[in-house]
């Protein structure tokens, strides 16, 4: 995990001290809608091509919703994304048989 090794207390204190960093405007103001983190795992890149729209497909359906005023009042839904970087089976039998 980015070359630390965190564990028990330290590992606690960092997803807290992650926590309020990322969400500190929210908490400190209240006018606007909150922000409602959800996280993506997505196959962008790798061997499987197909996966390289399911991110923008995920990003118009939380358009969708925080436009409506009936679903989630008051929060706004934001996602935060990663890349699998999805690798077929048959690639990595590959890269092993000739490594």
């Amino acid at each position: 995990m980015l070359g630390i090794e965190l564990n028990g207390k330290k590992f606690g204190r960092f997803l807290l001290l992650t926590f309020l960093l990322r969400n500190f405007n929210s908490i400190v103001t209240t006018e606007e809608d909150v922000p409602l983190f959800i996280g993506g795992i997505f196959p962008m890149t790798g061997g499987w091509g197909g996966g390289k729209g399911c991110k923008p497909a995920v990003e118009m359906a939380l358009e969708h919703v925080n436009k409506r005023e009936d679903i989630l009042p008051g929060y706004r839904l934001e996602m935060v994304a990663n890349d699998s970087q999805v690798r077929l089976y048959g690639n990595r039998l590959l890269k092993k048989k000739y490594d």
